[in-house]
């Protein structure tokens, strides 16, 4: 089978096609035939060499496709469509090997390209929004980096599932637009005004019910303020 690895860390050239052989199944595990993946942040560290998040030479942390082999794991058949995350990778490939737990089929409404972009953002962020952060129904979020995968995510769930206001930033005109569209109430550049202010001002002086920073760094203190 083939399968994309990056010859040596650096830019999308260094990405290249061998063959390999298929994957053996351990137990738990199930087998599919790939029909779609994601270009997932985790890749690209993995193909500059920046994380060592992936064992498997192989990129890719998302997919979608078909049972090839169910491997006894309950809950799966051969030709169930089915998607999920790859934690080492794998996922550029013909075929790849996927815990059974990791896995969940595929609603009818979507499409393989559809459902391979869901994994790691959507799941992702329903965590930080409800797991973690316990979002309300009509409750007030700031999410920032909203034009990220996460970001995107985070603001259709939040609109979505809570009828939240949302309030996002993003460093670009054109990401704005996207959250925009997406459903977010207020968007704000932060490279051209001061977030801090226009949340203030937006939810007259009482603050946001939860913030979702997958950024940190050096203004994680203005937004603790």
């Amino acid at each position: 089978m083939r399968g994309v690895i990056a010859k040596q860390p650096g830019g999308p050239e260094e990405l290249a096609f061998v063959e390999l052989d298929e994957p053996l199944l351990q137990k738990g595990e199930i087998l599919i035939d790939v029909q779609a993946t994601a270009v997932n942040r985790t890749d690209i560290l993995n193909r500059e060499g920046k994380s060592g998040y992936a064992k498997n030479p192989v990129i890719g942390v998302e997919v979608a496709g078909i049972v090839a082999d169910s491997n006894g794991c309950k809950g799966f058949a051969k030709g169930d469509r089915v998607m999920g995350g790859i934690v080492n990778g794998g996922a550029y490939a013909d075929k790849v090997a996927m815990p059974a737990n990791r896995a969940m089929l595929i609603p009818e409404s979507l499409t393989f390209e559809d459902a391979a972009a869901i994994p790691e953002v959507f799941l992702t962020a329903y965590q930080t929004l409800y797991w973690i952060g316990r979002l309300s129904k009509g409750e007030t979020v700031l999410i920032h980096a909203g034009g990220s995968g996460v970001g995107t995510a985070a603001i259709q769930l939040a609109k979505t599932l809570s009828q939240a206001k949302v309030i996002t930033t993003a460093g670009s005109h054109e990401k704005l637009q996207v959250c925009k569209r997406l459903g977010a109430d207020l968007v704000i550049n932060y490279k051209s005004e001061a977030f801090e202010e226009a949340v203030i001002k937006e939810t007259r002086n009482t603050g946001v019910d939860l913030i979702l920073d997958f950024v940190g760094g050096k203004l994680l203190g203005e937004k603790l303020s």
